[in-house]
């Protein structure tokens, strides 16, 4: 009897411990699991800012890790917005509209984050492109702010994604920076979003929203629901062809071109383009899309996207009627025209870029050119 209690007992102690390590693995498996969880969303800027992870307070996260990036402006009566795109020592890049200052900086005024009123900051005009509608300005002597830097951090998103939540945080109406929020209507648009038209005019690459961004908000940052920049507010529609009032549809110029824009300013000296890179519609869906020394028709038919070569130039290893696939590391599809464009602005400078890595479609068989001394076709 003696030795079958101390069986049982040898039995239940087995049994606790297998028990009690049982329980200990799986404290250590949750634990893990809320380590992984929170890295993968804790923060926004390598560490430093955190993101919200619910849903109700995502924007509120948002708005208050880029409020300090938000920078209202003011020319004459007339308000914008520009905001932060990285800083690099004493030297601070911000990206607005260029129909904000129109160039002249110098009329320029600017209201940071927890400063009281609009001053006038040492700042000069680093590049522009005004189909783009899109200024960088370098200031100097700014605010010490708590800023994100975008560009160092890998904070500009790649591409848009259709109906992902967007936030804007600009200076609506001119009564300083509050946000706004929608929807990503349209991750590649080709529109004038001037005239309106497709038909015999220059048009451009744009992201399209529904929100409500209004006068005030030019050159705003937007950022999508993973706290990445995806455009800057830039055009809003007002009528239809027909005339028609039409409401909370807006473009955005996108962060890929901006980013392109930003690295032949600032690298590559760069102030401004010409023609380049254009589409020039013709009729319908169909145009001319100038690169380099290549004359290229482009087409949207059916949802899709093709560039094929129709001109050249004898010194380019294309003939005519090759089908492009790839510029650069992106693929020629709708999703990714703001991409495309924006890849091709980095060989745009005067013909100074670096080579262009071309991939084609040639009577069923695949080929990779490498154009290098391009230079640039006239609009």
């Amino acid at each position: 009897m003696e030795n079958r209690n101390v069986a049982d007992n040898r039995k239940s102690n087995f049994r606790f411990i297998v028990t009690a390590v049982l329980c200990a693995v799986s404290i250590a498996c949750f634990i893990a699991c809320i380590v992984v969880a929170s890295v993968a969303i804790a923060k926004l800027d390598g560490g430093k800012t955190p993101v919200g992870t619910d849903k109700d307070c995502a924007f509120e996260t948002l708005y208050e890790t880029y409020k300090y990036n938000a920078v209202e402006l003011r020319v004459g009566d007339t308000y914008g917005t520009g905001f932060v795109y990285g800083v690099d020592g004493g030297e601070m890049y911000l990206f607005t509209n260029y129909h904000v200052s129109g160039g002249d900086v110098g009329r320029v005024q600017a209201r940071f984050y927890g400063t009281n009123e609009y001053a006038h900051y040492e700042t000069t005009l680093v590049g522009k492109h005004e189909k783009y509608d899109v200024a960088l300005l370098k200031i100097q002597k700014f605010p010490k702010n708590p800023y994100v830097d975008l560009r160092k951090d890998g904070l500009v998103a790649g591409k848009a994604a259709v109906g992902k939540e967007i936030l804007c945080l600009g200076n609506n109406l001119g009564r300083g920076i509050q946000a706004q929020n929608g929807i990503i209507s349209a991750d590649s648009y080709v529109t004038d979003p001037l005239g309106g038209s497709l038909s015999g005019t220059d048009v451009i690459a744009v992201i399209s929203v529904c929100a409500p961004l209004n006068s005030g908000n030019s050159g705003a940052a937007v950022y999508d629901s993973d706290g990445k920049l995806v455009g800057m507010n830039s055009w809003r529609a007002v009528k239809n062809a027909a005339g028609e009032a039409v409401d909370g549809t807006c473009y955005l110029t996108p962060a890929t071109v901006m980013a392109a824009m930003y690295e032949n300013f600032v690298g590559n000296a760069a102030t401004e383009w010409g023609g380049f890179p254009y589409v020039t519609m013709n009729t319908g869906n169909y145009g001319a899309l100038y690169i380099h020394d290549i004359g290229a028709e482009l087409a949207f038919k059916n949802f899709e996207l093709t560039v094929t070569v129709k001109t050249y130039d004898l010194t380019v290893p294309l003939e005519d009627g090759d089908v492009i696939t790839e510029f650069g590391d992106v693929e020629v599809k709708p999703c990714n025209f703001p991409s495309l464009i924006g890849e091709l602005f980095k060989y745009s400078v005067r013909g100074k870029g670096k080579p262009l890595r071309i991939s084609v479609k040639r009577g069923g068989r695949d080929y990779v050119f490498e154009i290098g001394k391009l230079k640039r076709l006239a609009a």
